[in-house]
């Protein structure tokens, strides 16, 4: 019989930050693609295109998410079972649908300035 116990407290939050970081960056990139193609089309600077704001709104996010990805990855650890299982939590049930609004107000806003 082996004595090994494997926990996998924490790998939850590991795993929300790095698909945040994934979705973030793909709806990002999507945002830029479409202000660049209405920019050309259009002759206007990209700063002026309503897509771009989201491109903006997604990328202090994506670091952001990036940020504690490495943090949690180094502390995870030393961390208790429970703090890890706190941040499973936290993460899966306030975090990952709080940037997601954060995301598309930021969005919204920006188009109005």
């Amino acid at each position: 019989m082996s004595d090994i116990d494997l926990k996998f407290y924490g790998l939850i939050a590991l795993l929300v930050f790095l698909i945040a970081v994934g979705g973030l960056a793909f709806v990002g990139s999507i945002g830029f693609v479409v202000a660049l193609i209405k920019a050309s089309k259009s002759g206007q600077a990209i700063r002026k295109q309503k897509a771009f704001a989201f491109f903006l709104a997604a990328m202090p996010l994506v670091v952001l998410n990036l940020a504690a990805f490495g943090i949690l990855t180094y502390f995870i650890d030393s961390n208790s079972d429970e703090t890890n299982q706190m941040l499973d939590t936290v993460t899966v049930y306030a975090w990952l649908p709080l940037q997601f609004i954060i995301w598309l107000v930021g969005g919204f806003i920006g188009n109005k300035l």
